[in-house]
């Protein structure tokens, strides 16, 4: 596995989470706002957001750990980076809020985001993934049990100084 230094930051992003917008609202303005496809499973009754919570901003760092990756891996590279596992709000804020319009020349397009795992109807784990490639924006679901390869990028949150 690759040492902390070894392990590249691409971007630090912003975002703003908490407020009053369901996962149902933000899968509407993404859609509207030009990404090709939502994955159906993602709803705000599979991935709920609190609708009340106080507006708060966070730092969304991107790591390329550089090769492909496993889950423990994963865990891993976002402890070897200071970095706090992301939550299913944060992967969808980050969606919401980073990518509208915004053109990307990542060359690595999948942005990995290792939240607690949601569960499929086949009891299969389950995170969410944007992939931030102009032509072809998505927010999909990835499974856990064969890994990410080497075109994915892992998301972490930045701890508050």
């Amino acid at each position: 596995m690759k040492s902390q230094e070894e392990v590249t930051s691409n971007q630090v992003v912003k975002v703003q989470i908490g407020g009053t917008k369901t996962t149902d609202d933000i899968l509407k303005g993404l859609i509207k706002n030009g990404f090709k496809k939502v994955n159906e499973w993602i709803t705000q009754k599979t991935f709920p957001i609190k609708t009340d919570e106080k507006i708060k901003e966070i730092e969304i760092e991107i790591i390329d750990p550089g090769r492909s990756f496993n889950k423990e891996d994963a865990l891993k590279f976002l402890i070897a980076a200071g970095l706090r596992r992301p939550t299913k709000e944060s992967a969808l804020r980050f969606a919401e809020q980073y990518y509208y319009g915004r053109a990307d020349d990542a060359k690595k397009p999948y942005v990995i985001f290792l939240h607690v795992p949601w569960m499929d109807k086949n009891r299969a784990h389950c995170v969410l993934c944007v992939n931030r490639d102009p032509d072809n924006r998505e927010l999909r679901l990835r499974y856990q049990v064969n890994g990410f390869d080497n075109r994915c990028v892992l998301a972490g949150i930045r701890p508050h100084k």
